[in-house]
């Protein structure tokens, strides 16, 4: 935009203007949800507060050193509510790549199966602000 903050000086924009909704789908629709909830409630903490911790936890147990590694072989495609950058597609729909069994049913529906799903979540909207940082220094510099 030109002069748009500064006479003479253009101004980039770019936004994921969905991405708490994102994390919120993502909580708000495991079947941890309720049991996260309660958690929370107990604790006095936010749910993205406990999901944290349980994720400290979980790497301990699998003797991970990197939470990132928690996440190895899901994917996450944020965009559940449309793209706002850099594609600029309303209509574009999140994914989860890389479901599949991790034990037992309650393992699965596990507050720290959410968890990491709730990190791969974050990792992949981290990525996409990486993108539209690329995306705004790559078009200043042609």
């Amino acid at each position: 935009y030109d002069s748009a903050m500064i006479p003479g000086l253009f101004l980039n924009e770019g936004g994921q203007s969905a991405a708490g909704a994102a994390l919120d789908f993502v909580i708000e629709t495991h079947a941890a949800f309720p049991k996260l909830s309660k958690e929370a409630v107990s604790c006095n903490v936010r749910p993205a507060q406990v999901l944290s911790r349980r994720l400290a936890e979980v790497a301990a147990r699998q003797g991970v050193p990197h939470l990132a590694q928690l996440t190895l072989g899901l994917h996450v495609g944020p965009d559940f509510n449309g793209n706002r950058s850099p594609l600029a597609d309303p209509k574009l729909r999140g994914s989860i790549v890389g479901l599949g069994p991790v034990g037992t049913t309650a393992q699965a529906t596990s507050v720290d199966a959410l968890a990491i799903l709730y990190l791969a979540t974050v990792q992949a909207l981290a990525y996409s602000t990486r993108d539209i940082v690329d995306k705004i220094n790559h078009a200043r510099a042609v």
